[in-house]
């Protein structure tokens, strides 16, 4: 396994943290804070799920400053540099609102 690769495995696995996050955050509540103490003897956590969903995109976006420019692309390739992008940004937000109501018309989506 090379440096890219190295770094593509690790960004895979900080994204399934997100989505364990992301699942904690659902399961939970966003802001539950679960501690040692609890008569359920369950397993604890210090962070909220959305502090932990927070330091999981930072570990996302150290991954991704470790890609950027990363010498083992073979010459010619265009290189991993990652800026978000506005434009793309806008697009997907607006879509997702577009799309809200339809899951509300098929009783997927409540509030």
């Amino acid at each position: 396994m090379n440096t890219t690769e190295y770094l593509l495995t690790k960004l895979i696995e900080e994204l399934g943290e997100v989505q364990k996050a992301c699942t904690k955050a659902l399961t939970f509540g966003l802001h539950d804070t679960w501690r040692e103490d609890n008569e359920q003897d369950l397993p604890k956590w210090d962070m909220t799920p959305l502090q932990e969903l927070k330091h999981e995109l930072n570990d996302v976006a150290g991954v991704l400053r470790l890609l950027e420019g990363h010498p083992s692309f073979p010459p010619g390739v265009e290189c991993f540099v990652y800026h978000p992008n506005e434009d793309e940004i806008r697009a997907k937000v607006a879509k997702l609102l577009k799309m809200m109501p339809y899951s509300r018309e098929k009783g997927t989506l409540t509030e």
